[in-house]
């Protein structure tokens, strides 16, 4: 094998670390958790109302804050604990070793920055793969590591900003080599030799998927930035034709990435009903209820969505507000989405809804794949869970905390004894919109009063409690109370993250807690900290956190 292929190899396999580092944390984490409740043994003149309560050595318990919160400036900034903050450092000291360090895989004629630029596209051949890797829902990466696509989606991140630092790299230092030699444009132009010309629009291609990746063209411009995304496929068939080494490697990945769209096509082709869309204007979102027969998922995943007449081929994911039947009583599955309106897409679909009026869900053709990704933890092996949400970042946590409820209805095996729901909404009007799913749980909670423990509070940030009560009063007024909307959960005022947690810690002291936490990243760093803060030798809260967007 050619010195290039075998050092794109390495530098593939190499970057490859940080992805099975994690899967290697998080199940001994799993593993140590379940170790540490079995051989758990109270100390003298203590009392233990439950057999699997744990006890954690001292290590454990500095190791599980550090990770939660890393170093409190750096968190604020990035949003990320010390897990993802060795991993990025792996990753990243990864790609500086094979760029600046010669190796006997690397050969090159030239010397100096070129030569250092060469090294750099070879490096980024091996990114290429890895980024298409990263980038299919239906990864072979996540049945080998568990990691679920929303998560390896940080991995293809991160790839892609440093392939592009790779390349500038690359085409700077080789512009600077033809520019010193007085021949930069017949270089590029040259008909007969076109493999820099090649190389050049492969850049190119390359700038704009990456410049229209940002978060501010993900957030208010999906599909802006859905299909300037497909600016990778000029990317690669330019970068192959430049350097047929890079073919090599970029061709694997393009197979993964076909055959993930294949499964991806053949789940979207299945029928999928629309049986409700109501718009709440006061809550700016959309209420979606589809039945989708052999459509299959669990309770905080999420899905992509296509309406045929916004784009034929443009789909959006959003989490699923609904929980499956945990017995699988039934063929079709009925899934319930919030979408709020944020984006161009959003308000087209709108629009749309508001046109067609009560025939909305006549005209309205949608299609769905999924479910995707799925929590961290397993909520049921927890005696207390908590779940902490702002805004419509209540959607995943909601759906969890009605799969736990479903859970012990039908009497299926469960630790939990304890369910806490905190959900800060900025202004009471969006609680219409979450209405039948809040009353659900409510009635649930009534009926297993003794077996499974329900605490629900709603904090209103921005109005008063005379607004939420008016608003009330003109609900029943227009409806006659047909779905009734639970005011009375609502409090007034903002009561800081870690005062709630602590008021859970001195219920339950000796049990661990499984947290879910899904929001602004000011919200997820308050969780994560609070965690830490309340996790000590009897008991740990654990987190799994995540934010609005992909």
């Amino acid at each position: 094998m050619p010195t290039t292929q075998v050092s794109a190899f390495v530098i593939t396999a190499a970057l490859l670390v940080p992805v099975f580092l994690a899967s290697a944390f998080k199940n001994f984490n799993v593993s140590y958790v379940v170790w540490s409740r079995r051989n758990w043994k109270p100390a003298d003149g203590t009392r233990s109302d439950s057999k699997t309560a744990p006890s954690y050595s001292k290590l454990r318990i500095w190791f599980h804050k550090l990770c939660l919160t890393g170093v409190p400036q750096l968190t604020a900034l990035t949003g990320m604990g010390l897990s993802e903050m060795i991993q990025l450092t792996i990753f990243v000291g990864t790609n500086l070793i094979f760029v600046v360090v010669p190796t006997p895989f690397v050969q090159s004629e030239v010397y100096g920055m070129l030569n250092i630029g060469r090294r750099a596209a070879w490096v980024g051949t091996g990114l290429g793969f890895f980024i298409l890797l990263t980038a299919t829902r239906n990864s072979i990466l996540e049945t080998v590591t568990g990691i679920p696509f929303d998560r390896m989606v940080m991995y293809h991140r991160w790839s892609g900003y440093v392939l592009y630092l790779h390349m500038a790299l690359h085409s700077v230092t080789e512009l600077q080599n033809w520019d010193r030699q007085g021949t930069m444009w017949q270089q590029i132009t040259n008909t007969k030799r076109l493999l820099n010309l090649y190389g050049t629009l492969s850049f190119l291609f390359m700038v704009v998927f990456v410049a229209f990746s940002h978060s501010l063209f993900r957030r208010r411009f999906f599909n802006l930035f859905y299909y300037c995304h497909f600016a990778f496929v000029g990317y690669t068939v330019f970068g192959g034709l430049h350097w047929d080494e890079y073919a090599l490697f970029s061709a694997a990945g393009m197979l993964f990435y076909f055959f993930d769209r294949i499964i991806r096509f053949v789940r979207s082709r299945q029928s999928c009903t629309v049986v409700s869309l109501k718009h709440f204007s006061s809550a700016n979102m959309v209420r979606v209820v589809l039945r989708a027969p052999r459509f299959s998922y669990h309770a905080g995943q999420y899905a992509f969505i296509n309406v045929t007449g916004l784009s034929l081929l443009a789909w959006h994911p959003f989490s699923m507000t609904s929980a499956p039947d945990p017995l699988g009583r039934s063929e079709e599955e009925y899934v319930t989405l919030h979408i709020k309106n944020v984006g161009d897409w959003s308000k087209k679909l709108v629009e749309s809804v508001q046109e067609a009026g009560k025939d909305a869900a006549k005209t309205v053709r949608m299609s769905i794949d999924g479910g995707h990704g799925r929590p961290a933890l397993d909520f049921t092996t927890f005696p207390v869970a908590l779940f902490v949400s702002g805004g419509v970042g209540v959607t995943p946590m909601l759906a969890v905390l009605q799969s736990l409820i479903k859970r012990a209805e039908c009497g299926l095996p469960t630790s939990n004894k304890k369910l806490y729901f905190f959900w800060y909404i900025r202004i009471s009007s969006t609680l219409p919109a979450f209405a039948e799913e809040l009353s659900a749980v409510q009635d649930a909670a009534g009926r297993l009063r003794g077996v499974l423990d329900v605490v629900m509070r709603v904090f209103v940030t921005a109005d008063d409690e005379g607004e939420w009560r008016r608003s009330l009063v003109k609900e029943d007024e227009m409806k006659g109370g047909v779905v009734r909307t639970p005011y009375e959960l609502l409090e007034e005022g903002k009561p800081e993250v870690g005062k709630l947690f602590s008021e859970v810690k001195a219920a339950h002291p000796s049990d661990d807690v499984a947290v879910g936490v899904c929001g602004p990243q000011s919200m997820v760093n308050d969780t994560r900290s609070a965690a830490a803060a309340n996790s000590d030798r009897s008991g740990l809260f654990s987190v799994h956190w995540e934010s609005f967007e992909l």
